[in-house]
């Protein structure tokens, strides 16, 4: 699916050292993460429920455009970084509810 979106597409990153390759898709294979990126913002349009799914549980990263509401927040001090288990499950025991402003 990449390959035939993609497919004669010229990238908008910038050139990267002395590497101009103008094609989106070579510059995907070769791992460009602007590039990367770039693709994402192209084919994602193209994706069902399903296959975003798919990817999501792949470990791909997302982002949401839209605005988001937040119903609660936490504030967290660098400074206690330390005591947090590699797997954050401690995390609320550290950090401390915020207080939110009205919007």
């Amino acid at each position: 699916m990449a390959k035939e979106i993609l497919d004669g597409v010229e990238t908008e990153s910038k050139n990267v050292g002395n590497f101009d390759p103008t094609l989106l898709l070579t510059r995907v294979r070769l791992g460009f993460g602007t590039a990367l990126a770039e693709a994402g913002k192209i084919i994602a349009p193209h994706l069902d429920d399903d296959q975003v799914l798919e990817l999501i549980n792949l470990g791909a990263s997302i982002a949401y455009f839209g605005k988001l509401k937040p119903d609660s927040c936490w504030e967290f001090d660098r400074r206690k970084a330390r005591f947090l288990k590699k797997d954050a499950s401690n995390f609320f025991d550290i950090a401390q509810p915020c207080i939110m402003q009205p919007q």
